[in-house]
């Protein structure tokens, strides 16, 4: 059998490093929309907010020099990079021929679907958490059998540890997944992985119908997860944070994003609901928002409402955009002009966010972050586990973090049923 050397050798002549991160950005909508800084040694980096205007305003005389406002500027801090570790096992089995050694050839026709799915999966966890902060909110109660529905059963895998938690503080349960239905969304929680074990006595927990469901890493308490879009833009009465990188956002108005109420949206008032709330955000926000972003039954919801309303509102003309990788864009013109409608495969249901052109940026320090040779050269190193597998381990290594506040508006609380007829 070849030794983890051999391994490594292949690995590091045919797995393309620049290929795979250019994938992983083309794949994330919020990535590829958002400014990104891919210099990041560690260490802190300064996030300045607007603080005051350095300017006033009078009638009939000059404005006294006393009365004249003084520019602040506020300094939040990034004091580190949060950490996605990805981890690809590649068999033995599935490695040799029929002389039962590992071979080049065999490496190589397995290598492009592991890596298609090794790239698609970390995109996916990396936007999930850096939009939502959780994996996925549950749609009813725990019971003892150790069962929690959830809105979102795709986002899952068999065997990963999970974290149950209603009250955004202190996490109420714990368990590994044994079983996935995808019809019911319905996920059975155990103590231990794999094998054996008991199931997880959820009913104890009293949860709400809208606990969140954490990776393992992004559970309340630990700070481990990326700072999501939802915590830096609502306030922790809504479901986000009452800070932003160290700073009060009460304390200055710059920080507040606009947070708007759409507890009344329903599958046939949510189109005109949206263009409502987007008005709002362009009057209160301080640059106009670019886009709406939400979660694919929302938009599914926006577009039967645009059946029924054909004339009020439309698709414009070739504007429609879709990807194979979870994220479609159109633009839809009504009476009070034409919003941009993204739905992303990752964002979840409860919110849609209008996006300002500017203002956030994820920092890194290059994507799937790899060790280095003397010369220069980036190479994998294999970890074995067994004598008949090799993992390797990928890392991103960064922060997302929103300088403009401001700018920006999000609603919130949205919560209605779609229904298939």
């Amino acid at each position: 059998m070849a030794t983890t050397r051999d391994f490594n050798e292949m690995l590091n002549e045919h797995l393309d490093y620049d290929l795979m991160a250019s994938e992983y950005i083309s794949r994330d909508w919020l990535i590829s929309n958002v400014e990104r800084d891919d210099e990041w040694k560690g260490g802190t980096i300064p996030v300045p907010f607007k603080g005051a205007q350095a300017s006033s305003i009078s009638f009939g005389s000059l404005t006294d020099a006393a009365n004249i406002g003084k520019s602040r500027f506020v300094r939040g801090t990034i004091e580190s990079y949060k950490e996605m570790w990805g981890a690809l096992k590649f068999n033995h089995t599935d490695l040799i021929q029929h002389d039962g050694k590992v071979n080049e050839d065999s490496f190589l026709k397995i290598l492009p679907d592991e890596m298609e799915d090794f790239t698609q999966f970390m995109k996916e966890r990396g936007s999930c958490v850096m939009l939502n902060g959780f994996a996925s909110l549950a749609s009813g109660d725990g019971d003892s059998s150790g069962n929690i529905a959830v809105r979102h059963p795709e986002r899952f895998v068999l065997d990963e540890l999970v974290y149950v938690d209603d009250s955004d503080s202190v996490v109420s349960a714990a368990g590994y997944i044994r079983t996935i239905d995808k019809n019911t969304g319905t996920l059975t929680l155990y103590d231990a992985p794999i094998t054996g074990g008991s199931v997880v006595d959820l009913s104890a927990y009293s949860l709400a119908s809208d606990a969140k469901v954490y990776y393992n890493g992004t559970q309340p308490g630990t700070d481990l997860g990326f700072t999501s879009v939802r915590s830096q833009l609502l306030s922790a009465a809504n479901g986000g944070s009452a800070t932003l990188f160290g700073k009060t956002k009460t304390a200055w108005p710059y920080l507040q994003a606009l947070q708007l109420d759409g507890s009344n949206f329903s599958q046939v008032n949510i189109l005109e609901g949206l263009f409502n709330k987007w008005s709002v955000a362009k009057q209160r926000c301080a640059n106009r928002p670019e886009a709406a972003v939400m979660s694919f039954k929302n938009a599914s919801a926006v577009l039967k409402c645009l059946e029924i309303n054909k004339g009020a509102y439309n698709i414009v003309p070739g504007s429609q955009k879709v990807t194979a990788y979870g994220w479609e864009e159109v633009m839809i013109g009504g009476p009070k002009g034409t919003l941009k409608v993204v739905s992303v495969l990752e964002m979840e249901d409860d919110i849609i966010w209008f996006k300002s052109k500017k203002g956030f940026k994820f920092h890194s320090n290059g994507f799937f972050r790899t060790r280095t040779n003397p010369d220069g050269r980036k190479y994998h190193e294999v970890r074995a586990t067994t004598g008949y597998s090799y993992i390797v381990d990928m890392m991103l290594f960064g922060e997302l973090a929103c300088y403009m506040p401001e700018a920006n508006a999000i609603v919130h609380s949205i919560d209605f049923e779609l229904s298939e007829s």
